[in-house]
């Protein structure tokens, strides 16, 4: 098993829980819509190698994995996200019973072309690059219908949710800050609110009401897409950002591009949504 430095990370970006937020999302989700919550999922993987690469790779998805269910308010211990579980889909192992994910393939394809030895194998590469990246979610916890099964449910949007994890605790910021990451990926996907589309894309920015400019395809075949999907870089000091389309259902088109951004250092765009002049933008905070 390859070694993981998640959890000595934990202690000091969770030692200011806020209990009274994840309390809020108990009583609002479970209370008043017949819906489980699952108990706070701490980053789940840091790898041993992370510091020894320049790009400090970290990939952020939208929601925990695996959460177990939470059994009151007051039941604060973690649901960890075990190491072998994270290596099971990283190397998309299905003797271990892991079903193929989109989302990891981008992971493989974009961790390996971007750290990996060009003289490596197919499987060297992997095992060179899984123990240099990071992964966690901009969600801390599952949501579920009371008759359905967690691990078999799809994400649900829930603004209130949403807000109180990523903007309210911020705990996806502390994870940066605290790791040190220097390309980070968030896979924010398209989903809108009752009012605004790109809805987490714009609360990891804390860009709510301003306009976004969406990407633009190059290929005939994806054409009738433009407009839908979003694939935004900036820069705010020595850390990089790329928030996008979660991998499901997306045209590689864009993880090719995210590559290239990467490799080629191309920041030149990141004007697109006057980065450099909006002071108030959140991800600046994760420094």
């Amino acid at each position: 098993m390859f070694g993981n430095l998640a959890e000595t990370y934990w202690e000091d970006i969770y030692k200011n829980l806020n209990k009274g937020i994840c309390r809020t999302c108990y009583q609002e989700v479970v209370g008043s819509s017949k819906r489980n919550l699952g108990r706070l999922q701490p980053i789940p993987y840091v790898g041993a190698l992370f510091g020894d690469r320049k790009e400090r790779l970290m990939f952020i998805g939208i929601e925990s994995y695996s959460s177990e269910k939470r059994r009151s308010e007051e039941d604060w211990e973690f649901d960890e996200f075990k190491t072998q579980q994270v290596e099971d889909l990283y190397f998309g192992r299905k003797g271990s019973g892991v079903e193929y994910s989109p989302f990891w393939e981008w992971v493989r394809v974009i961790s390996t072309k971007i750290l990996s030895p060009e003289h490596l194998d197919k499987k060297g590469k992997l095992e060179y690059a899984f123990p240099r990246i990071a992964y966690s979610n901009l969600h801390k916890c599952q949501n579920w219908r009371a008759n359905q099964d967690s691990s078999k449910t799809t994400y649900n949007l829930i603004e209130m949710l949403s807000t109180n994890c990523i903007k309210r605790a911020r705990y996806v910021y502390d994870e940066i800050k605290k790791i040190n990451a220097r390309h980070v990926i968030v896979f924010a996907g398209t989903k809108r609110s009752e009012t605004l589309g790109f809805f987490l894309a714009r609360l990891f920015l804390g860009y709510e009401n301003k306009s976004i400019q969406t990407y633009r395809y190059s290929e005939p075949e994806w054409q009738k897409r433009n407009g839908k999907d979003i694939l935004i870089k900036m820069k705010d000091n020595e850390r990089r950002f790329i928030v996008t389309n979660h991998p499901q259902g997306t045209p590689t088109e864009i993880r090719d591009k995210i590559i290239r951004i990467i490799k080629e250092n191309d920041w030149e765009d990141a004007e697109q949504l006057n980065i450099a002049e909006n002071q108030t933008v959140e991800a600046r905070k994760a420094d």
